[in-house]
């Protein structure tokens, strides 16, 4: 016989009732209409909860800093200043023969910038007589100064031969770290080397045919606008083989004054030498004028005048003005060498027959290279 549970003999209000078990139903139920109808239920409302507070936090995080995966960019270094030496260690590039070279010094300075001001004087000068940087030069002018930019004047190109006119020094020096050497009939040879922009030293010296001429010599110059200031100088040995002496130390100099352009200028100038010996001295004052004027860019007019005195006690006195040398010709120049022809006419009483077969003057003939 089947046993019956001992629960169905305890009276019905006295079983005890269990609790409902809850219904885990899931929160959304599409209708026949496709719409969605949430229905409120305890793990549909923590589930809510849970996906809004994800959502919410990146959200409330992303304005306090980016993502690790896109950093914040780094902000840009602040421009450094000019360098004003480095400028300066630029700028004697400026005064290089090689074309290429100066072009770099122009636009290395346009990249540094200068608020020194220290290349300006070069730069307009390279605008001013650089056919070949002219513009280039301007438009640093123009860019760095706020200044108008200066135009190529033909008249003022730099070309070889500046320091020198048909005879004499004039105010402007060789170009630094180059060598200069001009010779007359290759008898009468000047040499200079452009130490500093306003220094050259060199030696004058002859072929020792009838006399011999061995002198180191120095120019210190100083230009402005307008023109150049040189004082020249020289120290050697003159042996000439037809007087009855073994040699003469040989000092001397002066000052010259140039006003102009190294195309176009007025030569003043003054030089006294003594000759030196053992029994007399002999005393010369030279002083003199000239003048060059270019009238092509590569042909110019050339002028030099002197009116020496010379004094002595063994020998005859020149007394000065008592007569006078006059050079004159042509001077053909290029950038590194130029040629001279020239003519000396001496004007003094019986002059006139020293050179009586030469109608325009005894000629001289001249070369010089800048190298």
């Amino acid at each position: 016989t089947p046993r019956l549970p001992a629960s169905l003999f305890i009276p019905s209000h006295r079983r005890p009732v269990p609790p409902p078990a809850p219904e885990l139903t899931p929160c959304p139920r599409l209708t026949s209409m496709g719409a969605m109808r949430l229905r409120p239920r305890p793990l549909c409302a923590v589930l809510v909860l849970a996906l809004l507070g994800a959502l919410a936090a990146p959200a409330a995080a992303a304005p306090a800093s980016q993502p690790a995966s896109r950093p914040a960019p780094a902000a840009a270094p602040a421009a450094a200043p000019p360098d004003e030496r480095a400028v300066l260690r630029v700028l004697p590039l400026c005064s290089s023969p090689e074309r290429a070279t100066r072009r770099f010094c122009v636009e290395e300075i346009l990249r540094l910038g200068d608020p020194a001001r220290a290349a300006r004087a070069r730069l307009r000068e390279l605008a001013v007589r650089d056919a070949d940087l002219s513009p280039l030069a301007g438009e640093a002018v123009r860019t760095l100064y706020r200044e108008a930019a200066p135009t190529f004047d033909p008249g003022s190109e730099e070309l070889a031969g500046a320091n020198l006119m048909l005879a004499y020094p004039s105010g402007w020096t060789t170009p630094k770290r180059r060598l200069s050497v001009s010779a007359i009939y290759g008898a009468y040879w000047d040499v200079n080397y452009g130490v500093t922009d306003w220094l050259e030293v060199g030696a004058r010296t002859t072929t020792p045919v009838g006399l011999f001429i061995f002198a180191p010599q120095f120019k210190l110059s100083k230009t402005f606008d307008g023109g150049a200031v040189a004082l020249h100088g020289l120290a050697g040995v003159f042996l000439p083989y037809w007087l009855d002496t073994t040699s003469l130390a040989l000092v001397g100099g002066g000052p010259t004054l140039s006003l102009g352009t190294p195309a176009r200028y007025l030569n003043l100038g003054v030089e006294a030498y003594s000759l030196l010996t053992e029994n007399y001295n002999i005393t010369v004052l030279l002083p003199h004028a000239g003048a060059i004027s270019r009238i092509t860019r590569r042909l110019s007019l050339a002028l030099d005048v002197v009116i020496p005195g010379i004094w002595s006690k063994r020998y005859t006195d020149f007394g000065l003005g008592k007569q006078a040398v006059v050079l004159y010709g042509l001077r053909i120049t290029g950038r590194d060498m130029w040629g001279d022809i020239s003519f000396a006419a001496p004007i003094c009483h019986g002059c006139g027959k020293v050179y009586n077969p030469f109608v325009l003057g005894i000629p001289l003939l001249g070369l010089g290279f800048l190298l």
